[in-house]
């Protein structure tokens, strides 16, 4: 089954449909999903900084430890601090705002900054941002929760939703090259949209289970779209989609997306797992010539056309390999 789309010179499948959204409000922390069925919930944008679903934002928040001058912020995720996990993020106020829940510890209530907040720089993967600073509350309950001092959430956007400051992916000197000039970023690692399919994520879960090691949940891959793929596709099949159209909203393939000790945090202990799962199995297959020892897993995305999206809708791709 393919799409007709002549004036683009491209031969467009029929590859599958949207089964799960994603939305990360703060950087490195649990997801939040979003299109469940719930009749009041707003409409899911994919826009050229990435999802939007009401006021939250793709990663839209970050955490990270104040400088001694209080001007800028080193962003900090369960990389180095795994304990995060154990945080809970969930939509309120029609998803305007956040609130936040962790062991030990009272819940708290997230809103955006004044517009009035200071407005503090922060690096993330060799790129520069900017980001106003949130309220005591919260940066004194993160500092409680991680018993760590100068911890701060910044958000990088202002309370009507316009960006602080943008980042630009194509000046990371290291995989900047990938990156379309125009592409601009927020709290996003390099793409503003990361695509996985559930094929892939099956085929990696198999391979764990018939180790006798614990498969992995979704979560871990930090993906804003899974594609469940047509029965004719391989494993992997997202491989090949140098372009993806679902809707109106056009997506380019940036590059695979690389996996690090991120996604070997367990969510129920706050800690990384001993076995290096499932980094260590994703290294026996998944390795590409341009990106050494790194594996791997989904795609980054760029918008070229935004649009709302809905689990259950077509999915087409133009295939081409990386």
């Amino acid at each position: 089954m393919f799409k007709d789309l002549s004036t683009r010179k491209l031969q467009w499948k029929y590859v599958g449909t949207v089964d799960r959204l994603f939305l990360y409000p703060i950087k490195g922390l649990r997801c939040v999903e979003v299109d469940t069925g719930d009749e009041e919930q707003p409409p899911v944008e994919v826009t050229e900084l990435g999802l939007r679903c009401g006021r939250l934002r793709d990663r839209c928040f970050v955490i990270g430890r104040l400088s001694q001058d209080k001007r800028s912020v080193e962003f900090i995720t369960t990389r180095s601090t795994p304990s995060l996990a154990l945080v809970k993020v969930a939509p309120i106020n029609n998803f305007s705002a956040i609130h936040l829940t962790a062991p030990n510890m009272p819940s708290i209530e997230v809103d955006f900054p004044s517009n009035n907040s200071p407005v503090v720089g922060f690096e993330m993967w060799r790129t520069s941002g900017k980001g106003l600073l949130c309220g005591d509350n919260v940066n004194k309950w993160f500092c409680r929760f991680l018993q760590k001092a100068d911890i701060v959430l910044i958000c990088t956007v202002d309370q009507s939703g316009k960006p602080v400051g943008y980042r630009v992916p194509k000046k990371d000197p290291v995989r900047g090259k990938y990156a379309p000039d125009r592409m601009k970023v927020m709290g996003n690692d390099s793409a503003p949209i990361m695509l996985a399919t559930n094929t892939s994520h099956h085929d990696l879960n198999s391979k764990l289970i018939s180790a006798g090691k614990p498969p992995v949940d979704k979560g871990v891959w930090k993906a804003n779209i899974f594609v469940e793929p047509t029965p004719d596709q391989n494993q992997f099949p997202e491989d090949l989609w140098s372009q993806v159209e679902i809707g109106q909203t056009h997506l380019n393939r940036v590059r695979p997306c690389v996996r690090c000790l991120v996604t070997t945090v367990d969510y129920s202990t706050g800690t990384h797992r001993t076995d290096r799962e499932p980094l260590k199995t994703l290294r026996t297959y998944r390795l590409h010539k341009d990106f050494g020892n790194d594996p791997a897993f989904g795609l980054l995305m760029d918008v070229s056309n935004a649009g709302t999206i809905r689990r259950g809708m077509s999915v087409y791709a133009a295939e081409k390999p990386f």
